[in-house]
């Protein structure tokens, strides 16, 4: 394995996540609620959810999500995964409001209570950015670890940095080439880990 090559964990499969997911590959749903859980999290608290509460909520979530997987269909346009989850994770969060919280909310939390999160139904365009950078963030976290150490500084100097390449390839003892095609692998990972989006 050259320096520029994934780690030999990462599954050289063509199935995306959500299809491994649904398969019951342990590796692939752990990977999906280590990407989405902490949009989830940040969702609940959007909700007004304290911390215990929020973690309740989350892990119902999950639990919800595990159960109707096969029925996720992306059949019109924007259908998304992400829009899918926070769906269900809307009215999970409800159903927690309706039946009491058992944890008062924290300072600082936005208590939108049942009637103002049945309403918000349709984020806008802001949130859906601040969901979207979120969720990339969380990928990129994610995905560094399945490559060496020098790909993953060299992609995030190229494109996180703005550096030119033949700066980057200098500063860690590689190929110009090299920095492209470690800014190629990470790009495909990210896009194959959000591909359900």
């Amino acid at each position: 394995m050259t320096a520029l090559e994934p780690h030999a964990s990462v599954a050289a499969t063509s199935l995306t996540l959500l299809d491994r997911a649904r398969q019951a590959d342990a590796a692939a749903w752990h990977r999906l609620v280590d990407l989405y859980g902490p949009l989830v999290h940040h969702w609940c608290r959007r909700a007004g959810l304290g911390g215990t509460d929020a973690a309740d909520v989350g892990q119902e979530v999950f639990t919800r999500v595990w159960h109707a997987l096969d029925r996720f269909h992306r059949d019109r346009p924007g259908d998304s995964f992400r829009g899918w989850l926070r769906t269900i994770t809307r009215r999970t969060a409800l159903d927690h409001l309706r039946h009491g919280r058992r944890h008062p909310a924290p300072a600082g939390a936005t208590d939108l209570g049942p009637a103002a999160l049945a309403a918000d139904e349709d984020p806008d365009a802001a949130e859906l950015d601040v969901e979207r950078a979120f969720l990339h963030r969380r990928a990129l976290a994610l995905v560094e670890s399945d490559f060496e150490p020098v790909t993953a500084r060299a992609f995030r100097a190229v494109v996180i940095d703005g550096l030119p390449a033949r700066e980057v390839a200098a500063a860690l003892g590689i190929t110009t080439n090299a920095v492209y095609i470690a800014k190629s692998r990470v790009l495909a990972r990210l896009r194959a880990e959000l591909s359900a989006g």
